[in-house]
């Protein structure tokens, strides 16, 4: 693969996950967003994904040294097209975590092809409290993404 069959992918799946530095496709568990880079109106145009991955290489490209890290992108329901930083994490536990730390509305199962949607994290409340709401929203959100 490369960063034009990446582009292609997301113009014919409706979204796409590389690592230019390596060369790479995650092939399992979940990619949770860590960067959000560029959001556009979506219009079916080359030129468009050429655009927002130029900007999201330039803006956050260091972080591809990571090889967990990836260039994501994909086109939402509403005619977005989102092109940003993920990791990939094995354990759902820990991504469902890092995602709602991120305050990211989903993250994506790679292994069942789904979003899995994410709560909202508590915002006020002592820390303690923050944590056992986080622990309990992962439980809550993996019980219901159980099938």
């Amino acid at each position: 693969m490369n960063i034009f069959n990446f582009i292609e992918e997301t113009l014919s799946e409706g979204g796409s996950s590389y690592n230019p530095e390596f060369g790479t496709k995650p092939e399992s568990g979940y990619m949770v967003s860590i960067k959000d880079a560029i959001k556009v109106k979506f219009d079916n145009k080359e030129e468009t994904v050429q655009d927002a991955v130029h900007k999201a290489l330039t803006m956050y490209g260091s972080l591809l040294v990571d090889s967990d890290n990836f260039l994501g992108s994909w086109i939402s329901d509403d005619g977005h097209l989102y092109v940003d930083i993920a990791k990939n994490v094995q354990d759902i536990r820990i991504a469902i975590k890092l995602g709602m730390l991120n305050d990211q509305l989903a993250i994506y199962d790679l292994n069942k092809e789904r979003d899995i949607k994410l709560k909202t994290r508590q915002k006020c409340g002592t820390e303690t409290q923050k944590a056992t709401y986080i622990e309990s929203a992962i439980e809550e959100t993996i019980k219901e993404n159980k099938s």
